[in-house]
């Protein structure tokens, strides 16, 4: 399994990295004139340049200057101060781009500044670069600050330097605003209509009984790893299709009886909906699952969002970062029962809960709650990211 991991780059690691680039870009001084900034802003200590690795091997950066007085090369004011960094140097190498993990290593790092007491970050962006912008627009850089002429170095050393056209924008780093929910043992426990609905399919076909142990084991997996616990003898290509099928009699049986929602979902819900906006990622293929515990615990008014990770082939953190960004939440929290919600929540970039009374109340978790009554409580006392 590949192993990505963020940082704050050495001294070490950042010449590695410069080397790499420079080797990158034959013929194009303007890599060796970057590395120079960037071992100088390190040396100095007025910046902070973080990596993001994946099997050992950096693919991905960023850099905060932490400088209260740094302006730029030419000078720009506002862009930075005793509690704002500007941020630049992005970059992920080509071939990682789009997966995730320039996302991961933002959020790193913005989570480290939020640390180090930074309350707003501030970057710029040509605007010819209509991509970036929509980028940056998402990642809430949508304060403007001012428009000023930034210089580039030339690719040949002793050419002029190059001026470009650049906008500034910032965005504040704010408190906890979001709580995403996990579905399966941290809102809702229906054990029983799937335990019936899986095994009045499973005689359907002449299959084995499914037992309550594997019905468990199933939850808060995606389709595939569930046809494989359910029916470990079949072609997952038969036993998908049989989990389609499980699925469309769980769901029905879920819209017409309701499901066992645990005590009190809905008051509390309802007092966290007034500090936090309030969202679902589950790892079930059809959002009509999703939509059946909306409709029997009468919550659907209360959540902003959800998302069945499943059905959009989606890894649950990747569809925890598709909620986070489609709805520019800007710091949230995932409560969850099980190691995967804590492994999904970590690899998102984003703080976790354990829900105890889930399917797992073994897991090792910095924050717990024994029962969803003891959310709000905890919400007040962590306050911030955690």
């Amino acid at each position: 399994m590949d192993s990505y991991v963020c940082k704050i780059a050495t001294r070490e690691e950042l010449v590695a990295r410069w080397d790499d680039l420079i080797k990158n870009h034959p013929g194009d001084d303007s890599w060796k004139g970057y590395k120079e900034g960037t071992l100088k802003y390190f040396d100095d200590g007025t910046a902070i340049f973080y990596l993001g690795f994946l099997n050992g091997k950096a693919i991905a950066e960023t850099c905060a200057h932490i400088d209260p007085n740094f302006q730029g090369a030419t000078y720009v004011e506002g862009i930075a101060s005793e509690s704002r960094a500007y941020l630049n140097a992005f970059r992920c190498d080509k071939e990682f781009e789009g997966k995730g993990y320039f996302s991961q290593l933002y959020y790193h790092m913005e989570d480290d500044l939020r640390k180090r007491g930074f309350t707003s970050v501030s970057l710029g962006v040509e605007p010819c670069e209509i991509r970036n912008i929509q980028i940056y627009f998402h990642l809430g850089f949508t304060n403007y600050i001012t428009t000023a002429i930034d210089q580039y170095l030339p690719k040949n050393k002793g050419d002029k330097p190059i001026e470009v056209y650049v906008n500034y924008y910032y965005k504040d780093l704010w408190e906890m605003d979001a709580i995403i929910f996990d579905l399966d043992g941290t809102l809702w426990d229906v054990t029983k209509s799937t335990y019936d609905s899986a095994n009045n399919i499973a005689l359907k076909f002449g299959l084995k009984a499914i037992s309550k142990e594997i019905i468990c084991k199933g939850f808060g997996t995606n389709k595939e790893e569930s046809a494989k616990l359910y029916f470990p003898d079949l072609p997952l290509e038969e036993s998908v299709k049989i989990m389609d099928e499980i699925s469309n009699h769980n769901i029905n049986n879920l819209m017409r009886n309701g499901g066992n929602v645990y005590p009190n979902v809905k008051e509390v819900l309802t007092m966290l909906k007034e500090k936090y906006n309030l969202y679902i990622v589950s790892n079930t293929s059809r959002m009509s699952y999703i939509e059946a515990f909306l409709n029997c615990s009468n919550t659907k008014e209360l959540f902003n969002d959800y998302i069945a990770a499943s059905g959009q082939n989606l890894l649950k953190y990747e569809a925890i970062q598709k909620i986070v960004i489609d709805n520019k939440i800007q710091n949230a929290v995932y409560v969850g029962d099980t190691f995967r919600d804590k492994d999904a929540a970590k690899k998102a970039n984003i703080g976790f809960i354990h829900a105890k009374y889930g399917f797992d109340n073994m897991l090792e978790a910095k924050y717990s709650i024994s029962c969803i009554e003891e959310l709000p409580k905890l919400m007040e006392k962590i306050g911030t990211k955690i």
